[in-house]
């Protein structure tokens, strides 16, 4: 029971650091369920900012959300605002370690239609982006 105790709190610890990126510097991630997307990606002189919106993940779920998050942490290792880079990034991250992760993503980003926010593409062609791209690894 002791070790188990010790084992969770050592977990709990490590989730509390900060992500390093690719040499770009720390990746601190904050919850702000204030925020009004599932998660923003700021990018700053000494690392980054992932701000990731608990409430908006838990409504996508985990499988779309764990895009979304390497999306984000895309973001900030790569040190680009380009969109199609960041889900570029999410496509590898996840290829070999949940794809089903990246399939129900593009049938999220589908079932959006024609729909954007302006950042991105809209949904039907952000789905086909993210799925050729998965064909061509």
């Amino acid at each position: 029971m002791k070790k188990t105790l010790v084992a969770i709190s050592m977990a709990l610890a490590l989730l509390a650091l900060p992500l390093t990126g690719l040499a770009q510097g720390r990746i601190t991630v904050v919850y702000d369920d204030s925020i009004p997307d599932i998660g923003i990606t700021q990018l700053t002189e000494w690392g980054a900012v992932i701000r990731w919106n608990r409430r908006a993940a838990a409504q996508a779920g985990p499988q779309i959300s764990a895009f979304f998050f390497q999306h984000e942490t895309g973001h900030a290792t790569l040190r680009t605002v380009s969109e199609d880079e960041a889900d570029a990034y999410a496509v590898r991250a996840l290829y070999n370690t949940n794809p089903g992760a990246i399939a129900d993503f593009i049938q999220f980003e589908y079932a959006l239609g024609w729909a954007t926010d302006g950042r991105h593409r809209p949904g039907i062609n952000r789905a086909q982006f993210v799925y050729n791209y998965w064909r061509s690894l």
